[in-house]
């Protein structure tokens, strides 16, 4: 008996879509990257806000298409959704693209229920003497920053997001897949060689956000203030100038309601680690040698900033190791008593302690109280995100790190690296300081990033590249 002939699968399928590769030769351009899974349906009226979008910013839409995933040891359903096959043929759908010498975007076959999209990843980039960045398909957006070497911008690793809806089974895995995927994407601006991306998460409606604008599945763009920016590390004195005026005009174009500010001062002329590195103390700033001077410094800055912002918006110094940490130690240890410097000052701040003073840089900077100075035990949830956290504590007084945060707090938006990060639903912003201190030697993964929160929870991280943070 003749055996019969297996049908042709119709439609889209992993396999027909292999060949499916772009190495791009553009200098400069626009781009959306968002992520397709096999056998999922897609959010149609985010797709539409993307398009919209695309055609707007005259961008061009990049869909990475990843295998469908649902029971081991099954047969998998690999055939796209139909709009999805009609963005392939409008050569919009690719496996793999690649934009400049410095970033490629590709599917590397994770499984779409894969909790650590960037998992073994690290090394991937890395090609002789080249070294480039990485954007992955999945339904999760991670982003992990890894140092390339001395003078060599840091190599970035991000996941997608994804077009296509959430599409498991209801074990212990597909729901945590659920709870974990993100409908979303990247943009991304080519400049030569270099690029600029950011984040972009799709609301409950479709619509998205993206620098203080809300676009609509209906091409509509209206104006949106941000709930929050919270600004990368401090460090006033060691501030970098173009970064700092970087954020003011973030603040113009989004208009956030509030601010978030970590470590606002370094503590340079008190701190414990320089105790036993008279040279170092010798190097310091002449406008940070003192703790009078230094305080001072961030006085001004802290003005300046408030000044900057919206005239009704709201600024947060939130509590970190560096502030007021640092100087709460320099009393508490007593080492003002052989400091003659600044014995004088530290004498009445730590009489102002021994009355009971709950922030002693509070009242050596704000006596008037124009700020809102957190508590390391305060919570400060905005659109289910905490702000109240610096990162470098988490549960009982251990280390802090950002999957030991999100398992404690949930969503969050945290300091303290000076690396931007993204795990699950925790964000960390960067810094605002020069990428080059005194205690960053060698290679760095630092970056001036600070963080955007939007009405729904939507985020983006801001990444500011020698003053310039978006094209």
């Amino acid at each position: 008996m003749a055996s019969k002939k297996k049908k042709p699968i119709e439609g889209l399928t992993r396999e027909k879509a292999e060949k499916s590769r772009k190495f791009n030769e553009s200098l400069y351009g626009r781009y959306f990257v968002t992520a397709a899974v096999a056998g999922a349906p897609v959010d149609k009226k985010f797709l539409s806000t993307i398009e919209k979008f695309c055609e707007q910013k005259k961008a061009k839409l990049i869909v990475l298409l990843m295998r469908g995933h649902k029971k081991s040891l099954e047969p998998q359903d690999h055939v796209y959704a139909s709009e999805i096959e009609k963005l392939h043929k409008e050569s919009k759908a690719f496996v793999e693209y690649v934009f400049n010498s410095n970033l490629k975007a590709l599917d590397v076959q994770v499984n779409p229920q894969q909790v650590l999209p960037l998992t073994g990843l690290t090394r991937y980039g890395i090609e002789g003497d080249k070294r480039y960045s990485v954007i992955v398909a999945s339904p999760r957006q991670h982003m992990k920053i890894l140092p390339s070497g001395n003078g060599l911008h840091p190599r970035m690793l991000h996941s997608t997001g994804a077009i296509t809806l959430p599409d498991y089974q209801k074990n212990r895995l597909g729901r945590i897949s659920t709870q974990d995927h993100v409908m979303g994407g990247l943009y991304v601006t080519l400049d030569k060689d270099k690029f600029h991306l950011t984040q972009v998460q799709a609301d409950v409606d479709g619509s998205m956000v993206l620098y203080g604008k809300r676009h609509m599945p209906d091409g509509t763009v209206t104006e949106e203030r941000a709930e929050a920016f919270v600004m990368g590390d401090l460090h006033a004195g060691f501030d970098c100038p173009k970064t700092m005026q970087a954020w003011y005009e973030v603040f113009a174009v989004t208009k956030p309601k509030r601010v978030f500010l970590h470590d606002i001062m370094d503590g340079v002329s008190i701190s414990h680690h320089l105790e036993h590195k008279p040279i170092d103390r010798l190097n310091r700033p002449h406008e940070l040698s003192t703790l009078e001077k230094e305080l001072l410094v961030v006085g001004k800055r802290l003005a300046e900033i408030k000044n900057k912002m919206p005239s009704d918006g709201e600024l947060n110094i939130v509590a970190s190791n560096h502030a007021p940490d640092h100087l709460v130690r320099y009393l508490d240890e007593g080492r003002y008593l052989t400091d003659p410097v600044n014995y004088a000052l530290a004498h009445e701040l730590m009489n102002l302690r021994i009355k009971g003073s709950d922030n002693i840089l509070k009242d050596a900077i704000d006596p008037d109280s124009n700020y809102n100075w957190l508590d390391r035990n305060d919570d400060y949830i905005v659109e289910g995100y905490n702000l109240a956290v610096h990162g470098d504590k988490a549960s009982n007084g251990s280390r802090g790190s950002p999957a030991g945060l999100e398992k404690t707090y949930g969503k969050g938006i945290s300091g303290h690296t000076h690396t931007p990060e993204i795990v699950h639903r925790w964000v960390v912003a960067g810094t605002s300081t020069k990428l080059r201190l005194s205690y960053n030697s060698g290679a760095s993964s630092w970056l001036n990033a600070s963080v955007l929160l939007y009405k729904g929870g939507l985020f983006q991280i801001v990444i500011s590249m020698d003053g310039k943070w978006t094209k």
